[in-house]
């Protein structure tokens, strides 16, 4: 890769002993002959037409008859290939920082918001009727721009629930701090490595922008 750094080396392989055979020239096979007929399991990759169709579109056809030509030792190299890359994200996006009080280590997830499952959490800064009811407004407002969002209207301490969203990934919070920030334009965005003030008349078409374009 030229001179970028390998942040990451995961090694999976299933055992080909093809050029063992060539080299040794000794057949390295065994039977064993069985009393009774046995069952054995096979793997065999039935793919998600209709979810291939949506990702892939034109070239459906021709990734599902690559996915059903495959063998078992090629579907198992796959599934580690994707797999890793799964531990690769994870492992590079987790840390611990100290609690407030400092008597803890907290753990965080740090999820750039293109892969994040969910992209937003919804905050109510005080528990009432009047907040909540801003809060699920706001949370409309996500849903109509196709972000993935929670809402927390517990009423846990504000910076409880801060903790909970650093604990799944979640980059993106919006603290309803007024319950007339709706027409006023006052709601707070609070992305987790920065602040800045949002208008909540705007669609959330800032956060879809963010998501996209933010990569850490």
């Amino acid at each position: 890769m030229g001179s970028e750094p390998e942040v990451s080396g995961i090694c999976f392989e299933i055992p080909d002993i093809t050029i063992s055979l060539e080299k040794s020239g000794v057949p390295l096979v065994a039977h064993e002959n069985f009393s009774k007929p046995r069952e054995i399991e096979k793997l065999v990759i039935v793919p998600s037409k209709k979810e291939l169709g949506l990702s892939f579109k034109g070239n459906q056809k021709m990734v599902v008859e690559a996915l059903e030509a495959m063998n078992e030792k090629e579907a198992l190299e796959m599934k580690a290939s994707l797999e890793s890359k799964d531990n690769i994200l994870f492992e590079h996006s987790f840390y611990t920082r100290p609690s407030k009080s400092e008597d803890e280590q907290l753990n965080v997830f740090r999820f750039p918001p293109l892969v994040a499952p969910i992209k937003c959490t919804v905050f109510p800064l005080i528990k009432t009727a009047k907040f909540d009811d801003v809060g699920k407004i706001i949370a409309k407002s996500l849903t109509a721009a196709r972000i993935s969002h929670i809402i927390d209207i517990t009423g846990t301490s504000i910076g409880k629930r801060y903790a909970r969203i650093d604990e799944i990934g979640v980059p993106f919070a919006v603290t309803v701090d007024s319950t007339d920030s709706v027409t006023n334009g006052q709601q707070l965005q609070c992305h987790k490595f920065g602040l800045e003030l949002i208008r909540p008349n705007e669609e959330m078409l800032f956060l879809k922008d963010a998501i996209e374009n933010t990569v850490a």
